[in-house]
């Protein structure tokens, strides 16, 4: 089943009505269009004399995301700005570079923006990440092997084909998700990340592609392990592609916190300590999950990066236990322990190659997609020469940093296998070759961690110096330094609005069926805010006495011993009442801290 959607849509905005239509240079006499209803909320499908359209104004759009039921508006998200990312063999990928919101409602946009203004800024809020892509006659939601066996079946008939688990706005669109004769003007989105790489000399191109599950989502300290459905929180399935002239190649790995019922909520400590649910059936948590995984992958290969010390040491601890106690086949589920810190300490993370000696094996047993394709279009009447068998799973706490370089390596390893099918190394310029892949693929690794790290924790990733160079770097230490920084911050003071988002976004807050206790970015009482004012506002004093200090002013040294005196005071106040300052997400009521211990 290929893909074929609208590329442009004229976009007419009435009183009563909304009217969508491709765009075409010229309208036959009998056009059709979609119609929306603004009084009734109808979405369908007719056809109209197209000379009612010629004085009207219209706008070009892109494609439509989908709807979205708020306090006391119904609207539209629009895409009104596009980039050309690359091709992935004929298709055209592009990324979200702009979006609108178009009211659906008779009621005027000023009134809209007064009564559902703050869920308004959630939504740009969301869109204005990075990682939105989307393509008119590809299916990102499915890896190249599932695209090019669609592609010899019929046309995409309705939007329930693609893969629910990667569509992004699944949510959005589920009014109209199941009626075949619109699903032309929408377009199904991946939040992730794309990169490519084009060699036109050689003939070959990579491509890496990471797709995001939309079934349990949340920011890093907010929304943490699994549920009772086998979900996982920042489940990215990433998917490393490379075509050489007419072979196509696939590989897939997953990343996925730990299924187990766990959170790390902040509390304005540096390191929030875990907590275990000592009420949840872990067993059963972990049963699950696996379940799924292998019903999809056949074959999952485990591999966990944790601590073997303290919080990490302890949850890791539970996690191979409930994996020995769930009795499933070793053939189709293996487990793989590494202490990434300790085994790489030092900055000694070429010692990832411990690792991968021992899944060496079970990677080339696991194999990758191959594909030989039509030497007329690229797409049909080829033939499958390869199936990837399994996948592995690797997690650390976040699933972002380490991770990452874990994901590259095994990448990587099966790449070069990848070249030895299509012999493209084998010639005399085979070195050069190898070392420009090898630099381009470790680039292409490094923006995929940045990319799935900001959308998690709000912040590039760590440990990209690695990952783009292959030595750890003091550079890149300090570029750490940096980041952990600001994931503090932002874990602490923002990261609960776009929880909220998030929520609004996928669905886990819903207004056809819900109403919120409190509006997101209601602030609180500000009394919460003149704390931290007067505490940077001593900071400032202090650094300024200790520039201008002299040994014979002793008011400025008492001074400035009260200054940090009250410093101190206020960094002990907050620290014990952090509710008061946390930014905690609105919409969604968190899990009972009272359930963990």
């Amino acid at each position: 089943m290929s893909v074929d959607l609208f590329q442009s849509i004229d976009l007419y905005e009435q009183e009563d009505y909304i009217y969508m239509l491709q765009h075409l240079d010229s309208y036959p006499p009998q056009v059709e269009c979609v119609e929306i209803n603004k009084s009734t909320k109808e979405i369908r499908l007719i056809k109209k004399n197209s000379q009612l359209f010629k004085l009207e104004e219209k706008r070009i759009i892109f494609g439509v995301l989908g709807f979205l039921k708020l306090l006391k508006s119904f609207v539209a998200v629009v895409v009104t700005k596009r980039r050309l990312v690359g091709k992935i063999l004929t298709s055209e990928i592009f990324s979200i570079e702009q979006i609108d919101i178009i009211s659906c409602d008779n009621r005027k946009h000023e009134t809209i923006a007064t009564n559902d203004g703050e869920y308004l800024n959630l939504i740009h809020q969301h869109f204005s990440a990075p990682g939105f892509y989307f393509s008119y006659s590809y299916d990102l939601t499915r890896s190249l092997d599932r695209n090019l066996d669609c592609q010899r079946k019929a046309t995409y008939s309705s939007l329930v084909e693609y893969n629910s688990k990667y569509l992004w706005n699944r949510h959005l669109l589920k009014r109209i998700i199941h009626v075949k004769e619109i699903y032309r003007y929408f377009l199904p989105i991946i939040w992730g990340y794309i990169g490519r790489h084009v060699d036109h000399m050689l003939d070959f191109n990579i491509h890496l592609i990471s797709r995001r599950s939309n079934e349990r989502v949340g920011t890093r300290y907010f929304v943490r392990g699994g549920d009772k459905e086998g979900n996982v929180v920042n489940y990215v399935e990433t998917e490393t592609i490379f075509i050489c002239g007419l072979d196509a190649f696939s590989f897939i790995q997953v990343r996925g916190s730990i299924p187990l019922a766990w959170s790390q909520y902040p509390n304005l400590k540096y390191k929030p300590r875990i907590l275990i649910n000592p009420k949840a059936n872990q067993i059963d948590l972990v049963k699950s999950h696996f379940a799924r995984e292998l019903e999809e992958r056949r074959r999952e290969i485990v591999i966990n990066l944790t601590d073997d010390k303290g919080d990490e040491g302890c949850l890791s601890g539970c996690f191979s236990n409930a994996l020995e106690k769930i009795n499933f086949d070793s053939h189709k589920l293996c487990y793989f322990y590494f202490d990434f810190h300790k085994n790489c300490a030092k900055m000694r993370f070429d010692r990832v190659s411990l690792l991968l000696d021992k899944i060496e094996e079970l990677r080339i047993q696991m194999g990758f997609f191959q594909f030989s394709l039509d030497n007329t279009n690229q797409k049909q009447n080829g033939q499958v020469v390869n199936r990837q068998f399994g996948a592995f799973r690797t997690n650390c706490i976040d699933c972002l940093d380490r991770t990452n370089v874990v994901q590259s390596a095994i990448s990587w390893k099966t790449l070069m296998a990848m070249t030895q099918e299509c012999r493209l190394l084998n010639d005399q310029n085979g070195k050069n070759v190898h070392q420009k892949m090898e630099l381009v693929h470790k680039h292409l690794w490094a923006d995929n961690a940045d990319y799935l790290s900001i959308q998690y924790s709000g912040t590039p990733a760590l440990k990209t110096d690695f990952t783009r160079h292959g030595v750890r770097t003091f550079r890149g230490l300090f570029e750490d330094g940096l980041n952990s920084a600001k994931r503090y911050l932002k874990s602490n003071f923002s990261d609960g609005t776009r929880q909220d988002a998030l929520d609004l976004i996928v669905g886990n807050f819903d207004f056809d069926t819900q109403r919120p206790d409190v509006r997101p970015n209601s602030l609180k009482s500000p009394s919460s805010a003149i704390l931290p004012i007067i505490f940077v506002c001593l900071f400032i004093l202090l650094i300024g006495d200790i520039f201008l200090l002299s040994n014979s002013n002793k008011s400025r040294i008492v001074f400035g011993i009260l200054q940090l005196w009250g410093m101190v005071s206020i960094v002990k106040y907050v620290t014990n009442n952090p509710e008061k300052y946390i930014d905690f997400p609105r919409l969604v009521v968190l899990e009972s801290r009272d359930k963990f211990k």
